[in-house]
């Protein structure tokens, strides 16, 4: 992990704003705190030095992710009607097929 030192700091924003730049610009700078410390890749910034161990930032990059997706209540609700529908519909198709039988035999 690196650690960008106060004159690191001091030293980008100077570079950035001028030699007045502790006047005119009072509030932290992130851009130049990334140009300072060498434009490292996401999470390797000193900020909040052992927050989190080590140890813990393993655990959390080795935890094992839900496969399956998230299907929410609405869906699953949406889904039992749906296979309630459909064996509605197949009795009713089998009960028009029977009326038909016995129309056709007493005709």
């Amino acid at each position: 992990m690196f650690f960008l030192a106060k004159a690191q700091y001091e030293e980008g924003m100077e570079k950035k704003y001028g030699t007045n730049w502790k006047i005119e610009h009072l509030e932290l700078d992130a851009s130049v705190i990334y140009e300072s410390a060498g434009r490292m890749p996401h999470g390797k910034l000193g900020i909040g030095d052992g927050a989190i161990s080590i140890a813990e930032k393993e655990a959390i990059k080795t935890r094992k992710r839900s496969a399956q997706p998230y299907v929410s209540a609405k869906e699953k609700r949406l889904e039992r009607e749906n296979m309630l529908l459909r064996k509605e519909y197949s009795n009713l198709e089998h009960v028009v097929r029977v009326i038909i039988v016995r129309i056709n035999i007493c005709v």
